[in-house]
């Protein structure tokens, strides 16, 4: 063998092994954060569900594409290589076993490569193990759990087939191309009778996969109908769940009959069917609905619509939470109007954390939150501080508290007294995991507290430095006695790594118990799959199903994060808590001084505000 092919392969060796090494330092890492964060039930499940989703779907396109490959090599008859001994050309012919081999080996890194890009183990382990409604749909009599956990799965699992078929659609077209069955000749492409079956083959399943994209549009018409902001109308539920499930099984036979048609070159059949299916598809998506609207007059539409109108509202009531408001007794009631205005704030959150952080020491993004005492409301402004280097002094983060119900003559904050050695500043703990920090941190943890890897070994450390891209965190000295790594610093994405199955409310809150810095982030229950209920935008998107479920608390000195379940759960949230107990705890469990100062949940009030 040429030294040339020598360092070739060399190359491509040691190209696999950085890979391979990269690969399973990222593995270990990220088992490490969650062993750090308490949290390796979480990490055990995705693992489970993204292997077992992996391997089901990428040994089905495994199959698919060598079933396709196969078929490709069947057309080539033989293949000549050419091969050079001394001055002489002399051609090789590659083994029949040898193609079939090299067709079975690009199936399977088609197969790899497709798989890989299934990610979705949320959406499936609720369409396998999600907790039942216990409420049906008037329609279809379904659980509404099927609209909300298996659709959004199935709807997943179309994307990406389709996606397959068309990528083995596309490699198998690159092969014929380099045989002679597909060229381009004489100013036109040219296919064989074979090409062109096969092709007509792929078309045929693709038209499949149309029919199952009808199914599913069925089904969303529940979801989200033809009314206004997306209500399920008459005119759904009797011409387009009818229309659109003809569609599917007509399709359905389309796909069936071009696949048989095109193999056995029966081309007037396979015209006829197509034609067919179109002629549906025009029929059910444009005359039957234009005749059932126009068939109506206005008294009659209105008329119809009613039943609709008011399942939407109680659907709706369910979705956002109305049916768990209940009446508090009439005892309750502020005394005055001056007693009512202690508890009603005179600043809003981004007016107040403008004022103070212009006149204050406070770091950038302070984030407000809103506490009660003897005076009245409070608004606590606070940053915390960052974490110094190696010989550096330990800077603290700080809070400022004002009177949130009252303003100064020039309409300034007026501040709470706070007897500190700054008069109106709380000096915090320092702070590891700010509400706006990025990359990683290493930072000395004698005490073991914080949240973080322990760089205890060269071979952890190196790990460590091949998962963040830096190798300098594996030759440099580190802070000393028991280096951390302490990475995701970000309270978002923190909380996101932790419940990925919940959606965040809007606002990041602080919670300034005695000299600690908490932050405080809503997750919510949520879907826009819920049948019937009226869509709203809540949170930064549209959805239909939307209830609090539960408080994620962030401590801004260790960065470990308690996730504290509401006493009253929905279905959504009864599937995670049984799903991962030693994940969430009770608000009973919390210090009585961290419960008191639990914000209220804006996002789910306005939600269920909204509804009513």
């Amino acid at each position: 063998m040429s030294a040339r092919r020598w360092l070739v392969l060399a190359l491509v060796a040691a190209a696999i092994t950085l890979l391979a090494a990269r690969a399973a330092a990222q593995f270990y890492t990220t088992w490490a954060w969650y062993h750090a964060m308490g949290a390796q039930e979480v990490w055990r499940a995705r693992l489970a569900a993204c292997a077992l989703l992996r391997i089901i779907a990428g040994g089905a396109v495994t199959l698919f594409a060598f079933a396709n490959f196969y078929a490709v090599r069947q057309s080539v008859i033989s293949l000549v290589l050419p091969r050079r001994i001394g001055n002489l050309d002399i051609g090789e012919e590659v083994s029949s076993r040898a193609l079939t081999t090299a067709a079975f080996v690009l199936a399977a890194v088609v197969g790899i490569i497709l798989a890989s890009s299934l990610d979705g183990w949320t959406s499936f382990l609720l369409a396998r193990d999600g907790h039942l409604f216990g409420e049906t749909d008037p329609y279809f009599t379904a659980d509404l759990g099927f609209f909300v956990y298996w659709l959004p799965f199935e709807a997943e699992l179309f994307t990406w087939a389709t996606a397959s078929v068309l990528c083995v659609l596309a490699v198998v077209v690159l092969l014929y191309l380099l045989t002679p069955g597909l060229r381009w000749e004489r100013r036109r492409l040219y296919l064989s009778e074979y090409v062109r079956r096969h092709l007509a083959v792929l078309g045929g399943v693709l038209i499949i996969l149309l029919a199952w994209h009808f199914r599913l549009d069925m089904y969303a018409l529940v979801t989200d109908g033809s009314g206004p902001d997306g209500q399920f109308t008459w005119l759904d539920h009797r011409v387009g769940i009818p229309g659109m499930l003809i569609l599917s099984v007509v399709t359905l036979g389309v796909g069936l009959i071009v696949i048989w048609g095109g193999w056995t070159g029966q081309r007037r059949l396979t015209t006829a069917a197509v034609a067919a299916g179109l002629l549906a598809g025009l029929v059910t998506q444009e005359v039957a609905p234009f005749v059932a609207t126009h068939a109506a007059t206005p008294l009659e539409a209105t008329s119809r619509e009613r039943p609709y109108a008011s399942a939407r509202a109680g659907y709706t009531r369910r979705a956002y939470g109305v049916d768990r408001v209940v009446l508090a007794p009439s005892s309750i009631a502020y005394a005055s109007l001056a007693d009512a205005a202690h508890a009603v704030p005179a600043w809003d959150t981004p007016a107040l954390a403008r004022a103070i952080e212009l006149e204050s020491r406070l770091a950038a993004y302070p984030r407000v939150g809103w506490t009660r005492d003897s005076t009245g409301i409070v608004g606590v402004v606070a940053a915390p501080g960052q974490v110094p280097g190696p010989g550096q002094a330990t800077p603290r983060g700080l809070a400022v508290r004002t009177l949130g119900a009252e303003a100064s003559t020039t309409g300034d904050p007026v501040r709470e007294f706070v007897s500190t050695a700054d008069d109106d500043v709380s000096l915090l703990e320092p702070a590891v995991v700010l509400d706006s920090a990025r990359g990683y941190l290493v930072v000395p943890d004698s005490g073991q507290r914080i949240a973080g890897v322990p760089l205890t070994s060269p071979l952890i450390r190196m790990a460590e430095a091949l998962s963040v891209q830096n190798l300098r965190l594996w030759l440099e000295p580190l802070p000393q006695p028991r280096p951390l790594l302490v990475t995701v610093r970000n309270v978002r994405d923190r909380v996101a790594a932790l419940a990925p199955f919940f959606v965040q409310g809007t606002a990041v809150a602080p919670l300034v118990v005695q000299d600690s810095l908490l932050w405080a982030v809503d997750l919510y229950s949520a879907s826009s799959n819920y049948p019937l209920s009226r869509h709203a935008s809540i949170a930064g998107e549209e959805r239909s199903y939307f209830q609090h479920a539960a408080t994620a608390i962030v401590s801004a000195a260790t960065g470990r994060v308690q996730l504290v379940a509401d006493s009253v759960l929905d279905p959504i949230a009864m599937t995670w808590v049984a799903k991962f107990p030693h994940l969430f705890s009770r608000a009973s469990q919390l210090p009585p001084a961290v419960r008191s100062a639990l914000p209220p949940a804006l996002d789910g009030a306005w939600a269920t505000a909204t509804a009513f």
